[in-house]
């Protein structure tokens, strides 16, 4: 049955077969279109009609964006300052980027945020490089409506350490984002233990730090940064921990319940061999496991990225799912395949090829042929990927098991699988006894 469209135009305005049904859609529907948009964009469609006039007023968001402090000033002004109180205001996302040296009144972000406390506000999102953010995190930490918080790109004085105002009122705060420099462990756990249902967690490190974290409502924590961290876990309700670094970090602590791990790292150099290799010891109990390492492209010559050659495999006795992004050359396909000699629950398995970044063959002594995927040839006659699901069935069993069995040069120091007659292989006849 074919769907009639919203409008249908017609030459003739007076025309009986013309169909409006977009003037038939209910206030609320309208109101939850305007929500989706930026305030700017929202009030212009006041002139479109005159039933349009105020309706995004009642927008439960407001999104105000500019580049020029007046019309910041003025939007706020405009539609946050002069709302009307009975209109409550579930998201609020103030974004300021200015390419001069304009900034924005600190008198005015702590109005909004006062007149946003009063309007029951329970998701706010500040991105503004030129904010000094200490004078209004006490307004900030007063909304005891908040659900999320996102507040990652703010000025800082980088010659002390600063610290953070009590956050107890925050007791419906799920969610947090926020940048850390110069801050200490015990001020940070001291945040966390007063944010009493917090459950998703995400960091910018902006230096280096040597960080524990502690929690018993953290479920997710997100880690970015471009520095050395050595990172202490002790979040025994952690199920995913999703980590982002041009730089190998160290972890320690306990995260008995973790069931998914993201690791994303750049530039990775041979010298970090030892450090990635520790990573994988450490969140061996995870289900799923998703790995994009980024080679660094000064780097002549290929070289392990997972696993340290000589070296015994941790045992992933509860692996189902594993994705892979690298570059495929022998020695990372090898180490996959150790990965997968030692994951006899695996499930699924997705192996995606990617070549270092701006790659110039010749100018430094790189040879194409070295970094060339070794991946199986897929359906597609290449060998850019490689997908493997319901490796329990048999049409699938006969690829996978050339991929297990895939036989690497024999001259170079191998990594040893801890033992070729696991559960995994001998489960699906792919070992012999």
């Amino acid at each position: 049955m074919a769907l009639s469209p919203i409008l249908i135009h017609s030459d003739l305005p007076d025309d009986p077969n013309r169909v409006d049904n977009f003037s038939n859609l209910p206030d609320e529907l309208i109101i939850g279109i305007l929500s989706l948009l930026c305030t700017r964009d929202a009030v212009r469609t006041s002139i479109l009609a005159r039933r349009f006039g105020h309706l995004w007023e009642s927008s439960p968001s407001i999104n105000i964006f500019s580049s020029q402090s007046d019309k910041f000033v003025a939007m706020a002004d405009h539609a946050l300052l002069q709302r009307n109180l009975t209109k409550s205001l579930l998201s609020l996302r103030l974004s300021f980027t200015s390419n001069s040296n304009e900034s924005l009144p600190v008198s005015l972000i702590s109005s909004c945020l006062i007149k946003a406390r009063n309007l029951n506000l329970r998701h706010l999102i500040i991105h503004d490089f030129t904010l000094m953010l200490e004078p209004i995190l006490p307004i900030i930490f007063s909304i005891n409506s908040l659900e999320s918080l996102d507040i990652p790109s703010y000025r800082l004085d980088h010659d002390k350490e600063y610290s953070l105002p009590a956050a107890t009122m925050l007791t419906c705060l799920r969610s947090l984002r926020f940048l850390v420099f110069k801050i200490n462990s015990a001020k940070l756990n001291r945040l966390l233990s007063e944010l009493c249902c917090l459950e998703d967690l995400h960091l910018e490190m902006m230096m280096e730090h040597d960080v524990s974290l502690s929690s018993h409502t953290i479920r997710k924590l997100k880690v970015t940064t471009s520095r050395t961290i050595y990172l202490g876990l002790y979040i025994p309700t952690l199920e995913l921990l999703h980590y982002e670094s041009s730089r190998v970090p160290c972890f320690r602590g306990e995260i008995p319940s973790l069931r998914e791990v993201v690791f994303i790292f750049d530039y990775v150099g041979e010298k970090d061999i030892n450090a990635r290799s520790g990573l994988l010891k450490y969140i061996s109990h995870a289900e799923k496991l998703t790995l994009e390492i980024n080679e660094d492209t000064e780097e002549i010559y290929p070289f392990p990225l997972m696993l340290e050659p000589g070296k015994v495999a941790p045992m992933f006795s509860g692996l189902k799912h594993l994705d892979v992004t690298a570059c495929f050359h022998d020695f990372n396909l090898e180490a996959v395949v150790i990965l997968l000699h030692h994951s006899p629950a695996l499930e699924s398995v997705r192996l995606v090829h990617k070549p270092p970044a701006s790659f110039t063959f010749g100018a430094n002594k790189r040879k194409k042929k070295d970094w060339a995927s070794k991946l199986p040839r897929n359906a597609d006659g290449n060998r850019c990927y490689a997908y493997f699901t319901n490796l329990y069935s048999d049409e699938n069993s006969e690829e996978f098991m050339k991929l297990l069995n895939k036989k690497f040069t024999p001259e170079r120091k191998r990594m040893k699988p801890q033992s070729r007659k696991c559960t995994f292989l001998k489960n699906r006849g792919l070992l012999e006894e």
